[in-house]
């Protein structure tokens, strides 16, 4: 048992003791030892933050002891997907799209990635993860922002325990609150005051007649009461929202008071978006306050909201408040989710058997030492140092093509996030990522395989310009249509790329590219062996050169096709 524990259990006996002893002293002697209730009262207060700091601490130690674990959590991607929606609007650059996004699982890395704290870190995590930086002083200072995270303990615990207090939320998506207009319902302020100043005045005609009082009392609450229920109809949805936005208010009031020379920029930014939104806590606190069917003390709650239009007013305020302020708002929920995101981005490195943090510049090739899949169990690493600006990757089914292919593709894109990557090394320009590895007929749409191909490589091409190289990802291109035309049109767009300002890496079984392409090309594959007595064997290895096996009639005959199928 903890000492906050200890304290709680103590206090708390000589409170009940104390309170118990002042009722039979003032029972059998004198009112004066009613003062024996006050000492009862600070015996109760002083349980009550022992129990306070021996819960924190307990949430503490759980942190500590999760700190490099994956979170186990409900995850909604599609409201996930909206939030990033809502944050993109005002977002002009380059942004990973839904194919990328699909081609790489970046659903099931992000789970991996998840350890946020609160709802508005999740969110921003999420986002964080579809903007690639292109300023390479503004992806190191988020490396070292990640580090400040796992190298100073007493920083990170003061940051979780702040954010701990904002929490997550279920309800209606924060974000809709702030990058869209709340309902603002039936009933002006200005009448809602009219009301409630006549609601509170109306006791004063008791003194002169309290039957009209009592008719004008009884008028106005059933008056009130129906401008209460009809705009709780409008508003009780976005409750839930506001008093979000409010917690965040005060985190962002404590952690405006972080002093961390690596965090003085985000600080600022969050004492600069705080100060206009300060009311907000007071405002939005009378909100959801006292429910019919409750206990008798939030009945009585419930009818003062009701005859004095409480909620009305507060409601209309803090929306007021909220929209006039709406950029601010909007810049706390990014500053304070990006705090988050970067904690969990640490807690994640941590985890890692080895990672590291890229070399990005303009004049070097792309190069990876021992990279790895961050969702595989037993990753096979693998390293290649690209000279030109095209990649032929070949071999035969099931020998690590594609993985290979996602594995640079999510390497790619965190190096250029989260400034982290699953490698020993890892060098490359900035880049803007596109890929086109795995899809099928879109049936509701009434698009065949081949189009939709067809459609995901013309993107990439469409993207390629002289400012921003391109990182073009590409598995079995153009599979969905006859060999003689796909590997005609397989030739026509890969040099085509490989003349533009892009770096192209492309995955196939058709070896006639290998001779095709020529030098145009650097060729890589990886390899399989297929015994008797072993059965199919990969490596899972990276090797130079063209592949010069093939495994499907081999596969065929292994897995026992009759003869007549299989013979060449």
């Amino acid at each position: 048992m903890n000492v906050d524990k200890l304290h709680f259990y103590v206090n708390l006996v000589l409170g009940v003791v104390t309170a118990y002893l002042t009722v039979l002293f003032v029972v059998h002697n004198d009112t004066i030892y009613a003062l024996g209730f006050g000492v009862a009262a600070l015996l109760f207060w002083a349980a009550l933050r022992s129990y306070r700091r021996s819960q924190l601490r307990e949430y503490r130690q759980v942190l500590h002891g999760t700190w490099g674990e994956a979170k186990q959590r409900k995850r909604s991607f599609a409201d996930l997907e909206e939030a990033h929606q809502r944050m993109s609007q005002d977002h002009e650059g380059f942004m990973i799209d839904g194919r990328t996004w699909e081609d790489l699982n970046m659903n099931d890395v992000f789970v991996l990635l998840d350890r946020t704290l609160t709802a508005c870190g999740q969110q921003v995590l999420y986002h964080l993860l579809h903007i690639p930086l292109f300023d390479c002083g503004q992806l190191t200072q988020r490396g070292r922002r990640i580090t400040a995270f796992q190298e100073d303990e007493s920083f990170r615990d003061k940051i979780q325990m702040t954010l701990v207090s904002l929490g997550e939320y279920d309800g209606e998506d924060v974000t809709r609150a702030l990058w869209h207009q709340l309902p603002s319902g039936q009933t002006s302020l200005v009448v809602a005051r009219l009301l409630s100043w006549a609601a509170m005045a109306s006791p004063l005609l008791f003194f002169w007649s309290p039957r009209q009082a009592l008719m004008v009392v009884a008028g106005l609450f059933v008056v009130n009461m129906n401008i209460h229920y009809r705009e709780q109809r409008i508003a009780e949805g976005h409750f839930g929202s506001l008093k979000y936005i409010s917690r965040l208010v005060r985190v962002g009031q404590r952690l405006a008071r972080v002093d961390h020379p690596e965090f003085r920029s985000i600080v600022t930014e969050i004492r600069q978006t705080v100060a206009p939104l300060s009311k907000l806590p007071q405002q939005v606190s009378v909100l959801g306050s006292g429910r019919a069917g409750g206990d008798a003390t939030e009945a009585f709650v419930q009818y003062l909201n009701i005859f004095f239009l409480l909620e009305v007013q507060s409601y209309r305020k803090a929306r007021s408040l909220v929209d006039q302020e709406r950029t601010a708002a909007q810049r706390l929920f990014r500053a304070v989710g990006e705090i988050d995101a970067l904690q969990a981005a640490a807690s994640y490195r941590d985890g890692l058997q080895y990672f590291c943090e890229p070399h990005l510049d303009g004049n070097v090739k792309l190069t990876m030492d021992a990279a790895y899949h961050p969702l595989l169990e037993e990753p096979v690493a693998n390293s290649l140092c690209v000279r030109g600006s095209g990649v032929l990757i070949t071999g035969s089914n099931m020998s690590g093509k594609s993985t290979f292919l996602r594995t640079l593709g999510i390497n790619a894109l965190l190096a250029q996030t989260l400034f982290t990557c699953h490698a020993r090394r890892y060098e490359s320009p900035l880049v803007q990522l596109l890929t086109s590895i795995g899809r099928s007929d879109n049936v509701v749409e009434g698009k065949s395989y081949y189009l939709v191909e067809a459609m995901a490589v013309k993107r990439i091409i469409d993207n390629v310009n002289d400012q921003i190289a391109t990182l073009a990802i590409i598995d079995e291109i153009f599979r969905g249509t006859n060999s003689e035309e796909r590997i005609k049109a397989s030739q026509g767009v890969l040099e085509y790329l490989c003349q533009q300002n892009s770096q192209v890496f492309c995955a196939t079984h058709d070896l006639e590219l290998v001779d095709l392409l020529g030098s145009t090309v650097e060729n890589y594959y990886f390899r399989e062996q297929l015994s008797e007595a072993e059965g199919l064997h990969f490596d899972y290895q990276l090797h130079s050169g063209p592949s010069t096996t093939k495994n499907a009639l081999r596969l065929l005959r292994y897995l026992g096709y009759p003869s007549a199928v299989t013979r060449e």
